[in-house]
């Protein structure tokens, strides 16, 4: 089961697209056994989908 994954999606008629970035894995194991504060955790979850969102409009 893949657990890390990113879905585009696009609303044809709106002119609408963006991307549905899921990183259950990677979130498990960025996060195991650290302590990181609150404010830190969320910035490093920001910046996780942010950089797999790049390096999926790379490889297209």
């Amino acid at each position: 089961m893949q657990t890390d994954c990113v879905h585009p999606f696009l609303f044809e008629h709106l002119d609408i697209r963006g991307a549905l970035v899921s990183l259950d894995k990677t979130w498990r194991e960025l996060t195991a056994k650290r302590d990181y504060p609150v404010n830190v955790t969320r910035i490093l979850g920001e910046m996780s989908a942010v950089t797999t969102l790049i390096s999926a409009n790379l490889k297209q």
